[in-house]
């Protein structure tokens, strides 16, 4: 299991790159600091947290709208601590968030360490106006973006436990540990599958502390065998003061201020923000008509092409029609798939051999086209090339976010083509993958052409497939 980050951390994630709550490889039998043990009573419901029984959590929206009603206008700090383990208990990864909220949330600081990309250690600051992320290295890396969604102290627990709101019976056991002042506190304990969830609440609501474990199959790329286990544990500490500027922030704002820009995200020097980057390409195709082609051929030593892969769209203003091709080939056996649809309908043709099918598809949700980049531009040398006519071709080498499945990554290199209008009209990507077997030679390129010159015309088969699927 590799349990899903709440919308705080995505968000740390998506500018770069669980469970109970006590520590690491701890039973979750600790108690807080100014927590007196006290013994388990014979019974008093009326001192049980809000949505909460002895064996049932009735109310999930209920409990967690107490923990936020007990959190609000008090600053707060949150760690999340996610650690993997081998069956012989030896630690294989582990990552720690730790969050910063002002009272009134307009300030968050956060530290993220271990984190599964080529930059393990990284640094939010987010005020009313800005945010701003430093990646560590030997050449720091600082970026501004606007401020997430999500940056709720309260949230982080709710999407630790990822629990759905509108479940309204849970069993739960619910055992009393201490009290904290006047406060009783319990352990409930939740058992789904595979995964235990721990939470040590009051009975107002606050929920001091989450503990879930589970099995992990994978982390940052690497598989894991059954055995494997996490642990992610989520503490929650209110009234920890101001939350001031992290110490590099000053040094973050001067390094933006003397940037000099090519192109939305990018300086003369390397990208600094590929969402930027992205925002703007998907800016240009706003409105209007694209052919997007992307093609893959995974290559053995020997010059033998063992995939291939390509598919073609071709979209009409605004999205009004959209025609999609895609073929696939591995060895000897080939697929091709020929879908068409405009605003109301869709259909499919589907080639497999002698074999041809068709389905009805209706129409389907359109889904902006975005260049393929790769997290590793922004944290990976590059050399900016300018071709004198407003667009620059972008070189980068030992693109270490490039992940197999199986084998080792060597090699890798992309090569990006964009104009000052943040435009991308090419990107490629070569890599070598060496495992057990042969070494495979990997190759993607997509292209965006004839930007506003797209025609998206009635494919031939479609009155057959009309046809085929009427009732």
């Amino acid at each position: 299991m590799r349990p899903a980050l709440p919308a705080v951390a995505l968000a740390l994630c998506c500018v770069l790159a669980g469970c109970n709550a006590f520590a690491p490889g701890a039973t979750g039998d600790e108690s807080l600091p100014t927590v007196t043990p006290a013994d388990v009573p014979e019974g008093h419901p009326d001192r049980l947290a809000p949505g909460l029984t002895e064996n049932r959590l009735t109310n999930v929206s209920a409990l967690f709208a107490a923990h936020e009603s007990v959190l609000a206008n008090r600053s707060v700090a949150v760690e999340q601590r996610t650690s993997v383990r081998a069956e012989n208990g030896s630690t294989l990864h582990e990552r720690v968030y730790d969050y910063r909220f002002a009272a009134n949330r307009s300030r968050v600081a956060l530290d993220a360490t271990g984190l599964p990309y080529d930059v393990e250690n990284a640094s939010v600051w987010s005020n009313e106006t800005t945010t701003l992320v430093f990646r560590e290295g030997q050449t720091p890396q600082y970026r501004v973006q606007n401020r997430p969604s999500g940056y709720e102290a309260a949230g982080l627990v709710a999407g630790t436990v990822g629990w759905n709101r509108n479940v309204d019976v849970r069993p739960v056991t619910t055992e009393r540990v201490a009290t904290d002042g006047d406060l009783a506190v319990y352990r409930v304990t939740v058992e789904s599958g595979s995964v235990t969830t721990t939470l040590l609440v009051d009975e107002r609501g606050l929920i001091h502390r989450v503990v879930e474990r589970g099995v992990a199959l994978s982390y940052g790329g690497e598989q894991y065998g059954p055995e494997t286990t996490t642990t992610r544990v989520t503490t929650v500490t209110p009234d920890v003061g101001p939350v001031g500027p992290p110490p590099w922030v000053a040094e973050a704002r001067e390094a933006i201020a003397d940037r000099e820009y090519v192109a939305p995200g990018v300086t003369t020097e390397r990208v600094v923000d590929d969402d930027a980057l992205r925002r703007a390409h998907l800016g240009v195709l706003e409105g209007e008509s694209i052919t997007y082609t992307t093609e893959r051929w995974a290559n053995t030593s020997n010059g033998t092409v063992a995939r291939y892969d390509a598919e073609r769209i071709r979209e009409g203003p605004n999205r009004s029609n959209v025609r999609f091709v895609s073929v696939e080939r591995t060895g000897d056996h080939g697929e091709r798939t020929d879908r068409w649809q405009n605003a109301s309908t869709g259909y499919q043709r589907t080639v497999e051999g002698n074999t041809t099918r068709y389905s009805e598809t209706g129409s389907s949700r359109y889904v902006p086209l975005e260049p393929r980049l790769g997290r590793g531009l922004l944290t990976s040398e590059t050399t900016i090339t300018p071709f004198g006519d407003g667009r620059y071709r972008l070189v980068v080498e030992d693109v270490t976010a490039t992940v197999a499945i199986r084998g080792v990554v060597v090699n890798p290199r992309t090569v990006v083509v964009f104009d000052e209008r943040g435009f991308v009209s090419n990107v490629t990507r070569t890599y070598a993958v060496e495992g057990d077997g042969p070494t495979r030679y990997v190759a993607q390129t997509t292209r965006f052409t004839r930007l506003g010159e797209t025609a998206v015309e009635r494919p031939d088969w479609l009155d057959a497939a009309v046809n085929a699927t009427s009732d």
